[in-house]
């Protein structure tokens, strides 16, 4: 996350990969609450900061997992599936 125009990611895509916790304190700090729902395992969430506004554009999608014959459930599949 960048917080000064002199930081080198100013203005550049950032892939940041992460635990459940800290994208919970992102959506905290972007909407103001917890997120409600469970956080699927390989999902996918983008945020765009400018001005210092957060905005959530995906969050907690996982359908391209779908899309590569895994479980829409996440990374490693639902309940009862291998």
């Amino acid at each position: 996350m960048t917080r000064a125009n002199g930081c080198p990611a100013a203005g550049r895509r950032v892939l940041v990969v992460t635990h459940g916790g800290v994208l919970q304190a992102v959506h905290l700090h972007a909407r103001g609450g917890m997120y409600p729902g469970k956080m699927l395992n390989g999902s996918l969430n983008t945020v765009h900061i400018e001005g210092g506004k957060w905005a959530i554009t995906t969050w907690n999608d996982a359908g391209y997992l779908q899309a590569a014959g895994c479980a829409a459930a996440g990374f490693g599949g639902g309940a009862g599936e291998a």
